[in-house]
């Protein structure tokens, strides 16, 4: 995967990954922020660090490559989800106070969700959640 087809320009500087390690390697590889150990999927080139997982998986690639750079310091920046339109989408005809009760009774909202279970993200778990919840 290239620079452009991840859709930023990435710096290939590998702080993202030696900063906080992504979902994946905290699954596969118990690695944590405090660990001593680098994920193995990171490796160095001459044109930097690249991830062999985002090569690889698509899954991976689609969860982890989301048009923003993944600095902590730069998290702020990070594009927002409104759950809210979410559960709209699956409960059409809720009202607010409806949409408000799925949310914070029926799901992972706003933090606590089911990883990997339900998804690598807190949009594929709430999707996941709303899904089972909708079949109900």
């Amino acid at each position: 995967m290239t620079r452009t087809e991840m859709g930023f320009e990435c710096k290939r500087c590998g702080k993202c990954c030696l900063t906080i390690p992504c979902v994946f390697a905290q699954a596969r590889y118990h690695l944590t922020s405090k660990s001593e150990e680098v994920c193995p999927e990171l490796v160095s080139d001459s044109d930097g660090y690249k991830c062999l997982l985002v090569e690889r998986d698509s899954e991976a690639r689609d969860v982890l490559i989301t048009g923003d750079c993944d600095d902590p310091a730069l998290a702020h920046l990070k594009k927002k989800f409104d759950a809210k339109l979410i559960v709209k989408e699956y409960f059409p005809s809720a009202t607010k106070e409806e949409i408000e009760n799925i949310l914070w009774s029926n799901t992972g909202y706003p933090e606590f969700w089911n990883i990997p279970q339900d998804g690598w993200t807190a949009v594929q778990c709430l999707r996941k959640q709303l899904s089972v919840l909708s079949l109900k």
